[in-house]
């Protein structure tokens, strides 16, 4: 009887190789996940979410007091030289604050807000720019008459899809 025998070693065969490549991939890309998800900032996630409870009774408090005072302001704002102008009418505040504070939020991402001190120019309007401009996209725009933009007597606030030069409006709803 005449037997057959392969010559061929096994690590000559592809089918052998396909069968290791398959479960090494998974091995590999696994490992690839892991190294990012320990390397890379999330950045969508706040660490005090506590605080950031507390503070939206202030806050509420504070838009209540802009809607009382009739508080509104018209901002320009060009977002590649990054000059912001704005037009506020102090509804019933006896005198215009000598400055007011701009504070400009990143939508998603944290590392890009931006605070504005505005001074007060002639009559109503106040000045103020950003060094390195504005990045078109959604930001939260939330006018202060504090510098410190917890303690301020009120807020106007808005979320803004900024695109080019764009004149925002915000008033006390």
């Amino acid at each position: 009887m005449l037997i057959h025998q392969d010559t061929i070693p096994w690590y000559k065969q592809p089918l052998v190789w396909m069968i290791i490549a398959i479960p090494s991939s998974a091995v590999i890309a696994g490992f690839a996940t892991f190294y990012l998800a320990v390397t890379t900032d999330d950045g969508l996630v706040a660490d005090d979410y506590y605080k950031q409870g507390l503070s939206i009774n202030r806050k509420i408090a504070r838009e209540d007091a802009a809607k009382g005072l009739q508080l509104i302001a018209e901002i320009d704002v060009d977002t590649e030289t990054g000059f912001i102008k704005v037009k506020f009418n102090k509804g019933k505040i006896d005198t215009y604050p000598s400055s007011l504070l701009l504070t400009l939020k990143h939508a998603t991402q944290q590392q890009r807000d931006k605070r504005v001190t505005l001074q007060h120019g002639i009559a109503d309007e106040y000045v103020g720019a950003v060094a390195d401009g504005i990045q078109e996209g959604v930001w939260h725009f939330e006018l202060t008459s504090n510098a410190d933009e917890n303690a301020g007597d009120w807020r106007l606030a808005k979320r803004v899809m900024l695109e080019g030069s764009k004149q925002v409006l915000l008033q006390a709803e």
